[in-house]
């Protein structure tokens, strides 16, 4: 009995709110129709400028990028797959001294930048090779046991920047020029975009003065010689950075 009395409530209530139903309608507008349109293609021909590499969302990157690498304004290499900048490191002056001379590089920040606007990439490995030992500019002695070593490299990109970060890793370079990885993207989901592997010392000072020498701070990028090498003169070694659109 109980439950037939509640049905019939619930059965007069509804009938209550049908009779209350207001009989107005509003009138009816045409709705206005507007497009949106986006025509995208891929950078195939033109070249990308360097980032910030402490912030590469800095719209206005200071000129020049490195301070220390004042004439370097990056490769300009043109396509779909491009280097587009690589530092030039300064180790400064140093006194001959000890067995073994170990520098720092005078750059805060050195980094190398790759862009990959490939349609259909499926990955990329970037290496480094020293192509041309240390060599002594007034008289030809080259350093051949001179070894450049980068460490702790940060992978850096624009924040919008979907694609999944390249993978680098640590690496030394010397007069025997074989060829060591830089940084690599694995696949087509991997390294798209602008990529920064940069080397900013932990806290590194103003080139430091004294007698004559002129010494940097950075300890992510250092170079080492055996003394006995060495004599008075100023050393220029050749670095060659390879971008191969084959991952590892």
């Amino acid at each position: 009995m109980k439950i037939s009395i509640i049905n019939s409530a619930l059965l007069v209530i509804t009938g209550l709110i049908v009779g209350t139903t207001s009989s107005v309608h509003a009138d009816q507008v045409t709705p206005g129709i507007s497009n949106a349109k986006i025509n995208f293609f891929h950078n195939d021909g033109g070249s990308t400028d360097p980032l910030d590499p402490s912030n590469p969302d800095n719209p206005n990157p200071s000129q020049p990028i490195d301070p220390d690498d004042p004439d370097n304004n990056g490769t300009g290499n043109k396509g779909p797959l491009t280097v587009d900048y690589v530092s030039n490191v300064d180790f400064g002056k140093s006194f001959i001294t000890g067995d073994i001379i170990t520098l720092k590089a005078i750059n805060k920040n050195p980094f190398i930048q790759v862009s990959d606007w490939r349609e259909a990439g499926n990955g990329w490995t970037m290496t480094a090779s020293m192509t041309k030992p240390f060599t002594n500019s007034a008289n030809g002695l080259k350093l051949n046991g001179a070894v450049m070593k980068w460490s702790h490299g940060i992978v850096k990109s624009k924040t919008g920047n979907g694609s999944i970060a390249p993978t680098a890793t640590d690496f030394s370079l010397d007069k025997s020029a074989a060829s060591a990885i830089v940084m690599t993207a694995s696949d087509d989901k991997t390294g798209k975009g602008t990529w920064l592997d940069t080397f900013e010392g932990s806290n590194t000072p103003d080139a430091k003065k004294d007698a004559g020498e002129r010494l940097g701070g950075n300890e992510k990028v250092t170079m080492s010689v055996p003394t006995s090498e060495v004599e008075n003169g100023e050393y220029t070694a050749e670095l060659t950075w390879t971008l191969t659109d084959t991952p590892r």
